[in-house]
């Protein structure tokens, strides 16, 4: 008999919950998908204390999730509950934490950068035909890059920044000032330096997660009238990217909310997480862009 679970993943950026029926089989099929923008590490207390009013509204966000959840039959227990870079980040996570278990019944986990990493690799590993490259996750508040070879991986790295974290940091939301926007990559490339791994010269494969980077895609399929709206596997040239990024950095954010492909929850944090993608890429020169529609989740 079939069993159905819900998994919630508290972001940075957004909370969503995902809804899977499985068979005894053991394959599975996707149920129900939503999210909600909270910015869980927005306006964080001295860069360090998630604030009050984005705890409350994960926490009232949740809370609705557990009834939909329990609307498909799927009790507490079988609600699997997961939190990342923002909660890893505050210095008031315990408290956070609790606060959730309290209020919610479920109890969520911390995963730190590498297992998050992990998940990440799994995901995109079992659903795409690539043997070689680097997985590049952009979220809210870390980006996790990960290079593997002959279905392992061979190196990853988490680091502290993802899109959310990068324009409250360097960018702000409306015009961007390109000498903050060099600030901001210069800071990615010296948080990459020591990682020789990534330098490395390779006709490597770069698949991207996350928000953003399917955002990049929907943006690229728009532009090219490419018949199919669907994120995973679909590839993108390296120069498109680049077109892309320059028109994106040189708007305002009343024209990039008019920008075919992009969700109005992102139009703030688009450019601050291409730059991150842009930083990458100069440093491992990839082949080509892959987006992976499969991630944490």
């Amino acid at each position: 008999m079939s069993k159905k679970i819900g998994i919630i993943d508290l972001g940075s950026n957004s909370v969503r919950l995902v809804i899977f029926e499985i068979m005894p089989n053991g394959a599975f099929k996707l149920i129900d998908d939503i999210k909600d923008t909270i910015r869980l590490s927005e306006n964080m207390i001295d860069g360090k204390l998630l604030n009050d009013l984005a705890m409350h509204k994960a926490v009232k966000t949740i809370k609705l999730y557990r009834k939909l959840c329990n609307s498909y039959g799927i009790p507490c227990n079988r609600i699997i509950g997961v939190a990342t870079a923002a909660v890893r980040k505050a210095e008031n996570r315990d408290q956070f934490l609790r606060l959730l278990s309290s209020s919610t019944d479920i109890n969520f986990r911390l995963i730190s950068g590498e297992e998050e990493a992990s998940y990440v690799y799994k995901a995109t590993i079992y659903s795409l035909d690539i043997h070689e490259g680097v997985i590049v996750d952009i979220g809210g508040g870390s980006t996790e890059i990960i290079s593997f070879k002959d279905n392992s991986i061979t190196n990853s790295i988490s680091i502290p920044i993802g899109s959310v974290v990068a324009t409250e940091s360097f960018l702000g939301k409306d015009t961007i000032n390109p000498d903050q926007l060099a600030l901001l990559e210069d800071s990615v490339r010296k948080m990459l330096k020591e990682q020789s791994w990534l330098w490395q010269e390779g006709n490597r494969t770069l698949i991207g997660l996350g928000g953003v980077i399917r955002n990049l895609g929907k943006i690229h399929r728009n532009r090219v009238d490419y018949p199919i709206n669907h994120a995973h596997n679909y590839e993108m040239k390296i120069d498109d990217f680049y077109s892309i990024y320059d028109d994106l950095k040189s708007m305002d954010l009343k024209s990039r909310k008019k920008v075919k492909g992009i969700s109005s929850s992102r139009a703030d944090i688009i450019v601050g997480g291409l730059a991150i993608l842009k930083t990458i890429i100069s440093i491992c020169s990839p082949s080509h862009i892959l987006i992976s529609g499969f991630g944490l989740r």
